[in-house]
């Protein structure tokens, strides 16, 4: 019987085909146990954002301060405030303006824009600390903060 098992491995793992595999699938084990994950605490800082998006964004008009927002909350045109239509009320976004550069930290607390292609409606102030209120719709970046 012996003899038998001998003869087997023999035939099996003495091919050349079967010894590349071995090793090919013993590499694959040794990168795979030193490969940072996901959960390794040392990686967590580097992580990309859970969401982007880029696309159009405006401002707030006049009329709309001082009526609730979606979230209850009164708007404002000085608070660091902006409209979504569908991240959570509440989430924390940084709005980048991709001409300057300039970046905002909002608070999502109503819904909108329902206006063409925006993706964001900005409190007066947020969208005048990164662009020039006169332009209007500018070209940014959301990105979602944990």
């Amino acid at each position: 019987m012996l003899k038998d098992f001998m003869h087997i491995r023999e035939k099996v793992f003495g091919t050349p085909v079967m010894q590349k595999t071995l090793i090919i699938l013993l590499i694959m084990a040794v990168v795979a146990s030193i490969w940072p994950s996901e959960n390794n605490p040392e990686t967590a800082e580097t992580e990309t954002p859970s969401y982007i998006e880029f696309g159009i964004a405006s401002y707030y008009a006049n009329l709309f301060q001082g009526r609730p927002t979606a979230s209850g909350e009164i708007y404002y045109h000085h608070l660091p405030t902006a409209a979504h239509q569908t991240l959570p009320l509440g989430s924390r976004v940084l709005v980048t303006c991709m001409e300057t550069k300039n970046s905002i930290e909002v608070t999502i607390n109503d819904r909108g824009p329902f206006v063409g292609e925006r993706i964001i409606d900005l409190s007066r102030s947020s969208f005048s600390a990164i662009n020039d209120l006169r332009k209007g719709l500018i070209y940014v970046k959301i990105e979602v903060i944990e």
